[in-house]
């Protein structure tokens, strides 16, 4: 299980990444957990909840194996966006 934390301007979003699940805290979504199984991204539950920004993030993650490369590629990701990564654990 890998934890990240992400901060822009006063704005927090805490990613988990537990296998092949992404777990996303997010002001956006009153700070109640939105997991999102990479494997089942394409179901409407999460097309519904996301952005449509999000949802092609997510698209992109499930094709990676690893939780190190999704949480590298989702590291890059925030960043390329102006999030800065304050934690990982």
């Amino acid at each position: 299980m890998i934890k990240l934390s992400f901060v822009i301007g006063s704005g927090l979003r805490k990613v988990v990444i537990d296998d092949r699940k992404v777990i996303m805290i997010t002001q956006e979504t009153g700070f109640t957990p939105l997991e999102i199984d990479l494997d089942k991204i394409n179901d409407s539950v999460f097309a519904r909840k996301m952005s449509e920004e999000q949802l092609e993030l997510m698209k992109v993650v499930s094709l990676l194996e690893t939780e190190v490369e999704i949480s590298e590629d989702i590291i890059k990701d925030f960043q390329l966006v102006g999030w800065r990564l304050i934690k990982r654990e």
